[in-house]
């Protein structure tokens, strides 16, 4: 299983995935770059007070360190914004954008600014406090009206882009689109970026979006953990906001009292600890800017007037960033320097609870003590939770790492998407559960005294103070670490458990067949021909594999009619077994789903010249189950999958084939070829382990049926997309 994909649906594909020139004035480096920097530029602007930056709790970061008017600022942004959504809107119909262009330029507009933008705009229309607004000295009419016109351009853009099939020049994609797959689709790709981490492993985050997955899991972390450390004020200031809202209507309350709950973990962590504004800020900004950066183009790009014009107007944002650094050096270096005593701080409060930057510290006020009885159920109830977690995990890497045999949840391929998404959702609450039972023993132990004795022997206090020590050591060496497994595993082993797994399947997974095959599909774009290698140990008996020989790939065209696979010799300098020898030379194998012919040339000797002949035939089909009738020398080999499911658009193909008959009635045989996993951060790399050693047509057949499966994939994963879940 790889990460969690968008619905997949034609029109969604061709609006997330890049298979031609972009429009240069949509998608065009110049467009994407200016786009990129105002957003960062405009977040830094500068401040009368840059010194006190981490003490601001009342505000977001966006545009707060602005210390004058934001019109220009503003406008300069609307100056991008708005060209391209009314170009985008008035070009509907004329055929001159494609799905992917109308999608990007919704992507590249709705910027973390934009969208502060447009809230500010929101609360300002019901008279609520905003900082935006509040440095606006002119024009506020203007920006208010503008900004609360962005949403009915991007939802009229989106709308048109899906379901009026003839808004663009492929839009006839989007036929049959439904409003709940659009639904999904907008939740998928607008909310879930930030977090996708499912079927990643550090390695492949960091190479592909700098870190930004392990970043945002580690800032959710953190956010529970000041959670639990700030429970007592988090009730104190929702039992404040209930107490305010007494003398509203009912219905309004009941809503309140909801909506208050994430308003008080919000305001009073924020409050506390602003930097965590400044990280969800930061988060939202890379991943757009991931996005925007992934889907822009250098094909045939031509500088026009609306290139330069999209670069100098980066001009401004950039003279005032200089003049800030220029203006304000002291204050910046003093900001810099202060750092590491607020980092010391926040560690400090992660790990003891102290100091409290809370305002009222209710800690001690609200401290009790339990019952033996309800330590009991808490311990009981907590252990059950967590043991059901672990096994939740467990079944995640599983089905990640050994796609067959099937289990409840890769049985089907649609349910492993919300399995994943529960799975991390369930793993932080554990977490936060976690973290307030260890973190409530913790206090516990800090807080306990022995009753101290008047009178005490010399043997005495020696046996208390070993005991004082052995405790400590305890406590230290074993405590400890299992507190802290326990409190970031349920969030974060999934992320890093996956990946090894994965990779010890790659390495072992066919260790107890009888060889193996690699299918190395080129990327998207590549000139590189298609091939399979083949690995099998020296001897029967022996476990290590040797390379011997490929078969290549004809035709790397997904389009192609028909698929062929050559024989292409030993390796370099290398000697094939007799027992290994192939006597297929070369297979000819219909699409799926466009014929369903199998044919096989033999090497045969005439004259002292080897030359191919046609040796072998068959069929295959590919629903309900794939399976295969192949003809050799008269007899007839049936072939059958275990399962029903085994390709997918967004997956590697994924079967078990095993030896059938006639009678589908009767129980199936032993295994022909199973497939494994991809290799680890290459979707175009698929492993095969094959059951015999003998490359027949039994085996070769439904290789290739795998291969052109394989190199379909190979062509989605590698394509360039505005979303990479």
């Amino acid at each position: 299983m790889n990460s969690i994909s968008l619905p997949q649906d034609p029109c969604l594909t061709a609006q997330t995935i890049r298979t031609g020139p972009v429009n240069p004035d949509v998608g065009g480096i110049a467009v994407g770059v200016s786009n990129i920097s105002i957003n960062i530029l405009l977040r830094k602007s500068p401040s009368r007070n840059f010194s006190n930056v981490c003490h601001i709790s009342r505000i977001a970061i966006l545009l707060r360190w602005s210390g004058h008017d934001l019109k220009t600022s503003i406008f300069m942004l609307l100056s991008q914004v708005y060209p391209i959504l009314i170009a985008t809107a008035s070009s509907i119909g004329s055929g001159d954008l494609s799905l992917f262009d109308a999608h990007y330029a919704v992507a590249v507009t709705a910027s973390p600014i934009t969208v502060y933008l447009v809230y500010s705009s929101f609360r300002d229309v019901f008279s609520r406090p905003n900082i935006l607004f509040q440095k606006l000295m002119s024009s506020k009419a203007v920006v208010r009206y503008l900004g609360l016109t962005l949403p009915l351009l991007w939802l009229l853009v989106n709308l048109m882009t899906s379901f009026y099939t003839k808004a663009f020049s492929d839009s006839a994609l989007c036929h049959g689109m439904t409003l709940s797959l659009w639904t999904e689709f907008q939740i998928t790709s607008n909310f879930i970026g930030v977090f996708d981490v499912m079927g990643r492993d550090l390695i492949n985050d960091i190479k592909e979006r700098g870190g930004l997955g392990m970043v945002s899991l580690l800032g959710l972390w953190i956010y529970g953990i000041y959670l639990v450390r700030h429970r007592y004020d988090i009730f104190y200031e929702y039992q404040t906001r209930r107490r305010e809202s007494r003398h509203i209507p009912p219905w309004k309350r009941i809503f309140l009292t909801i909506w208050y709950v994430p308003m008080a973990c919000w305001f009073v962590i924020t409050q506390s600890h602003p930097w965590m504004i400044f990280l969800v800020v930061l988060c939202f900004h890379w991943s757009w800017s991931l996005g925007i950066a992934r889907g822009l183009t250098f094909d045939g790009y031509q500088f026009n007037y609306g290139q330069v014009t999209s670069v100098f107007s980066i001009i401004p944002p950039f003279l005032a960033v200089g003049e800030l650094l220029v203006k304000r050096s002291s204050d910046i270096c003093n900001y810099f320097k202060s750092m590491p005593r607020y980092f010391c701080i926040g560690v400090r409060f992660l790990l003891t609870g102290r100091p409290n930057p809370w305002e009222q510290d209710l800690l001690e006020r609200r401290r009790g003590s339990w019952s033996p009885l309800q330590w009991l159920g808490v311990i009981v109830a907590w252990l059950s939770v967590s043991s059901l977690q672990a096994a939740w995990i467990l079944g995640y890497v599983e089905g990640g790492s050994k796609p067959n045999h099937r289990n409840i949840v890769t049985a089907h391929h649609k349910l492993w998407k919300p399995f994943s998404i529960c799975l991390y959702v369930s793993g932080y609450m554990v977490c936060v559960i976690n973290i307030l039972v260890w973190t409530s023993y913790f206090e516990l132990v800090r807080w306990w005294k022995s009753r101290e004795t008047t009178k005490a022997s010399p043997m005495d206090k020696l046996y208390k103070q070993f005991i004082k020590y052995l405790s400590r050591t305890f406590h230290l060496t074993i405590v400890l670490p299992i507190a802290f497994v326990m409190c970031a595993g349920p969030l974060f082993a999934p992320f890093a458990g996956l990946p090894l797994a994965q990779q010890y399947q790659w390495t072992h997974l066919c260790d107890s067949f009888a060889g193996e095959a690699i299918i190395q599909s080129p990327s998207l774009g590549s000139s590189r021909q298609p091939f399979m290698s083949f690995y099998y140990p020296e001897t029967p008996d022996s476990t290590t594999k040797v390379y011997y020989f490929d078969y290549i790939g004809m035709s790397n065209d997904p389009n192609a009619t028909t698929q062929t696979l050559s024989f292409a010799g030993a390796v370099s300098q290398g000697v094939i077994p007799a027992d290994l020898q192939p006597d297929i030379q070369s297979i000819s194998i219909a699409s799926p789903g466009k014929s369903d012919s199998i044919s096989a040339q033999c090497a045969t000797t005439i004259n002292s010249t080897t030359v191919p002949v046609p040796c072998m035939t068959g069929t295959y089909q590919i629903s309900p189950y794939l399976n295969f009738s192949l003809q050799d020398s008269g007899n007839t080999t049936y072939l059958r999958a275990v399962d029903k499911e085994w390709q997918f658009i967004d997956d590697a193909p994924s079967f078990v084939l095993r030896y059938s008959s006639s009678d589908p009635r009767q129980p199936l045989g032993g295994i022909a070829i199973q497939t494994a996993v991809t290799e680890r951060n290459h979707c175009e790399v698929l492993k095969v382990c094959l059951g015999s050693r003998k490359l027949g047509f039994d085996i070769l057949a439904p290789l290739g049926v795998a291969f052109i499966s394989q190199n379909n994939f190979a062509a989605y994963c590698t394509q360039p997309r505005v979303y990479n879940l």
